[in-house]
């Protein structure tokens, strides 16, 4: 078995060497923390630490540049010459600019939205509107409660996975 699981793991990571991967993610821990395990996998992470740097690096990088893209965007925030970001109604122009660099074989892109305001279905239908291969998978995300059955919704994920 673990000659079996040793292989596996070994073809796991030649699939992902040399793959590049725009993390974007404003907690400076998890991106950190993110980073590390995607190197250990053999990824070329470049980071940004938020909405508006990784606006500035997608909008200077090459067509085709990226394999994934994952993102953490704030819900609301200010650029630095005082323009505004809210995601209800600056996540498909977002999605769009990074649909320009990714590369020929993509393998996902993930956005993660901690906005009550975002149901999963919207996000489906904005990485489908986007993206037009591929899978997605969408899910709300809550936080459990001490009463029991109450979850608190607080936000969904949503990756579109390339084949």
């Amino acid at each position: 078995n673990n000659i079996s699981e040793e292989q596996s793991y070994e073809e796991e990571l030649e699939l992902f060497m040399g793959k590049r991967i725009l993390l974007v993610e404003d907690n400076e821990l998890n991106r950190e923390i993110a980073m590390e395990i995607l190197k250990e996998y053999g990824f070329i992470v470049e980071e940004a630490e938020d909405g508006v740097v990784a606006v500035e690096m997608i909008s200077n990088s090459k067509n085709g540049y990226y394999d994934i893209i994952l993102m953490d965007p704030p819900s609301f925030g200010r650029g630095p010459n005082g323009e505004t970001w809210k995601i209800e109604e600056d996540i498909f122009d977002f999605v769009t600019l990074t649909s320009k660099v990714l590369s020929d074989n993509p393998i996902l892109v993930l956005i993660n939205s901690y906005t009550t305001g975002l149901q999963p279905t919207v996000m489906a239908n904005i990485l489908n509107s986007v993206f037009k291969t591929g899978e997605v998978d969408a899910y709300e995300l809550g936080l459990e409660t001490d009463e029991k059955g109450i979850i608190l919704p607080c936000g969904c994920t949503a990756i579109k996975k390339f084949n």
